[in-house]
């Protein structure tokens, strides 16, 4: 009923939808909560193992790679510290990241993994500066196409964004961390 209200559609079609995101394990559903007027109140949750995505943080001074569930958790990562950032490392980083945080993930749920979303800055050779790094290392960002790049590692969809877009992103659908 709830939803209902919420989203302007019709009892039964929000009944409709929701039995399929049951019958898909999206959702669970919840024990029913008597005590008040009419219908008992039906809950429903995500199913944090209804589907999985895998983000990869480039920054200036790190990469991390993390395996979140549909509910927003974390449920594995890694984390490593760098001076800068170099193309190659930051590959292997993001492949082995994976691996990783994959590794234990029942065979059963890896069909559920929905893709690599990528945050890490734009034009990360202007940052030489800042970052102390050598000139020919940064410039090889320039040409380096971190997208294509994880896609010919990755079974799975991959998409990109500006690490502070990403940020801003995250904030508006979990809140401040």
């Amino acid at each position: 009923a709830e939803i209902a209200r919420l989203t302007e559609l019709s009892p039964q079609t929000v009944s409709v939808i929701v039995r399929q995101l049951e019958k898909d394990q999206l959702v669970t559903r919840g024990s029913s909560v008597k005590g008040k007027v009419g219908q008992p109140l039906q809950p429903f949750s995500l199913n944090p193992e209804g589907a999985f995505s895998i983000g990869l943080k480039v920054g200036r001074r790190s990469t991390d790679v993390l395996l979140m569930g549909l509910d927003g958790k974390v449920i594995r990562e890694t984390h490593h510290t760098y001076d800068f950032p170099v193309p190659d490392n930051v590959l292997r980083l993001a492949r082995d990241g994976v691996q990783c945080v994959t590794a234990g993930l029942d065979a059963a749920l890896r069909p559920r993994i929905a893709g690599i979303g990528i945050a890490a800055p734009f034009d990360l050779w202007k940052w030489r500066d800042e970052l102390g790094a050598p000139a020919k290392v940064m410039e090889a960002w320039r040409s380096f196409d971190l997208k294509s790049e994880i896609e010919k590692i990755s079974a799975w969809p991959v998409s990109h964004c500006n690490d502070a877009t990403a940020a801003c992103a995250a904030e508006l659908f979990f809140g401040k961390g």
